[in-house]
């Protein structure tokens, strides 16, 4: 039983699709604020996202303020960087 739910776990972890819902289970989720070290793996995480999709500063703003179907999973890939945080 531990091995399957450390399976769907990784496969979570892993997906690129990953949604706050699938997390609920996951009992290796870090909660509280955000360590330093943290939010800089995020901000470096969002600006690779940024130059990799070539985001000016409107797209950016669209990105962390508006929910919009242009860039679906980019949250997910942001945040793979953090695997043991919700999304």
């Amino acid at each position: 039983m531990a091995e399957e739910k450390k399976r769907k776990i990784e496969q979570i972890v892993l997906d690129d699709s990953r949604k706050w819902e699938d997390d609920k289970e996951r009992e290796d989720l870090k909660r509280g604020a955000f360590e330093i070290a943290e939010t800089e793996l995020l901000m470096n995480s969002l600006c690779q996202y940024c130059l990799e999709n070539d985001l000016g500063e409107t797209e950016l703003l669209q990105l962390v303020s508006e929910k919009n179907d242009k860039h679906k999973g980019a949250w997910s890939k942001i945040s793979s960087v953090l695997p043991n945080r919700s999304v």
